[in-house]
């Protein structure tokens, strides 16, 4: 996945395992934003739909967490989304293939922040003015 302009649309994504996580557990947290100007929900549906396509086991996708904002200087938006998953990160990343192709890029600084002043949401606001 190569570089996408940040005022066109595409798909930023990441995933961590979470602290909590036991080892051997398959869980993970995934961050999504989806910057559009049209249909951004139905869009990231249609992308966890297609992860659970791809197999034949049914993933889970429990959403922790959903904000939005403007991408300034431009009639677009960003949807982003936080999920908690069974679903690998290798079957995760051909789902985010097949749906974004060249409009996804992951990014490795798309994650929840614990510094005091410091947020995914306030990350986004910053990428995006």
């Amino acid at each position: 996945m190569g570089k996408v302009s940040k005022k066109s649309r595409h798909l930023r994504w990441n995933w961590i395992r979470p602290p909590e996580s036991l080892p051997g557990e398959d869980k993970y947290l995934y961050f999504l934003s989806l910057v559009d100007d049209k249909f951004r929900r139905k869009k990231l549906d249609d992308l966890l739909e297609g992860a659970n396509s791809i197999s034949i086991i049914d993933f889970y996708f429990q959403q922790l967490d959903e904000f939005e904002g403007k991408v300034k200087g431009t009639n677009l938006r960003y949807l982003a989304k936080v999920y908690e998953s069974n679903c690998s990160p290798t079957l995760f990343k051909q789902a985010v293939n097949r749906s974004f192709g060249p409009n996804a890029v992951q990014d490795r600084d798309l994650y929840y922040r614990i510094k005091p002043g410091t947020s995914l949401e306030f990350y986004l606001e910053k990428l995006y003015s």
